[in-house]
C-alpha cells in the first residue's frame, strides 16, 4: 500500500498532468492542491489505506492552512 504521497507522485499527478495539460488554470489548481498535500507531513506519509476523516487533521498537527503554508492559485 503506498503512501499518499507516492501515490500522488507516482499515478494521480501524472494523470492530471496528461488530462489536463490544455487546461492552464485546471492544471494550475491540481499543482497548487497537490503541493500542499505533499507538504502536510503527517498526512503525506501515511499508508493510503490508513487516511480518513478522522485523521486527515488532527488537532494535534497543525495543518498548512492554520501555519500560513497553504499556497494559492492566485484565482484559477
Amino acid at each position: 500500500m503506498p503512501t499518499l504521497r507516492e501515490f500522488i507522485d507516482n499515478d494521480f499527478a501524472p494523470f492530471v498532468e496528461s488530462r489536463f495539460a490544455n487546461k492552464a488554470k485546471t492544471l494550475g489548481y491540481y499543482r497548487i492542491g497537490l503541493k500542499n498535500l505533499r507538504e502536510f507531513e503527517p498526512l503525506a506519509n501515511s499508508l493510503l489505506d490508513a487516511i480518513s476523516s478522522q485523521n486527515a487533521a488532527k488537532p494535534d498537527s497543525p495543518s498548512p492552512a492554520s501555519t500560513g503554508k497553504w499556497k494559492s492559485c492566485g484565482g484559477c
